[in-house]
């Protein structure tokens, strides 16, 4: 009699073959929370970097900002069209970064930066990395006002 395996999952010969359908050469676009940043003192600037991580150049990938999460109803700050991501073939690291004009109110923003919203991209290696987001923390103003010196009439 065989023992039983409990162990969850495919067999590893059924992970071999679904590993074998995979492109072998794929673009891979994305982005992490640490690739969103603002102009200072959030001077109406998001910045975000996009990375292609994959074995072949990306071509006219689309990028888009949100002000919320844009599958609860976030709100549309930009959009953005790369024509080109190289790829690191050599390993050197090959980015673009895109810029979206926007000035916050006073309160938190979380800013949400999505790569090929339309996943118009095909053969992608993977789609974990397309969405990232950070909390842009409430801005108190920069200057205060004070009370003048001399007695205005």
């Amino acid at each position: 009699m065989r023992p039983s395996h409990s162990s969850p999952g495919p067999h590893p010969s059924a992970r071999r073959k679904r590993s074998r359908t995979r492109p072998q050469y794929a673009p891979d676009p994305g982005l992490s929370a640490s690739d969103i940043r603002f102009e200072e003192p959030y001077g109406g600037l998001i910045i975000a970097r996009i990375h292609n991580v994959g074995s072949q150049a990306v071509r006219h990938v689309e990028v888009e900002a949100y002000d919320g999460d844009p599958d609860a109803g976030g709100t549309l700050i930009g959009a953005a069209l790369i024509p080109n991501i190289e790829a690191p073939n050599d390993l050197e690291p090959r980015t673009v970064s895109v810029g979206f004009n926007w000035i916050p109110t006073k309160d938190a923003h979380e800013i949400y930066i999505v790569v090929d919203p339309k996943d118009e991209i095909k053969d992608e290696l993977t789609t974990f990395n397309n969405v990232a987001h950070t909390t842009l923390p409430k801005v108190e103003p920069a200057v205060k006002l004070q009370k003048p010196l001399v007695p205005v009439s």
